[in-house]
């Protein structure tokens, strides 16, 4: 799943370089099974069913 229309940090800036750690994409079982998300950052990190429950997610640009 991804969120379109979410506002992308600079791409100028090294990976995990913004402090954004909302949630861009995720495969389909992680939100009740885990596993790995792409944040705003750009950096990839494995979550728990649960940690992704409780993590902000990007929200689309108005």
């Amino acid at each position: 799943m991804v969120i379109y229309g979410a506002p992308l940090p600079d791409t100028k800036e090294e990976g995990g370089g913004s402090p954004n750690e909302e949630i861009l994409a995720y495969g389909k079982d992680v939100p009740t099974k885990g596993g790995a998300v792409l944040l705003l950052n750009r950096t990839v990190r494995r979550m728990t069913a649960d940690e992704f429950k409780a993590a902000p997610q990007a929200k689309p640009a108005p």
